[in-house]
């Protein structure tokens, strides 16, 4: 997959089980390798561990004949 430098163009939102959104997981790209994880938080409290992976919420992505991911 050919990746473009800097975050992804949607980044992945997470949830916790207190918050519908508390922020989002971001993904840096340098020269098609992975370079950094920053994760925003929209709440009070800064998290103290990255989120679950059930508890990602994907960006939707349109394609054709195929709704989300």
């Amino acid at each position: 997959m050919d990746l473009p430098d800097g975050p992804p163009p949607e980044a992945a939102s997470h949830r916790t089980d207190a918050e519908a959104l508390a922020g989002e997981l971001l993904i840096w790209v340098q020269d098609g390798t992975m370079q950094m994880v920053e994760l925003p938080w929209f709440t009070d409290a800064m998290p103290t561990e990255l989120p679950r992976v059930d508890q990602l919420v994907h960006p939707q992505i349109e394609r054709p004949g195929r709704r989300g991911l």
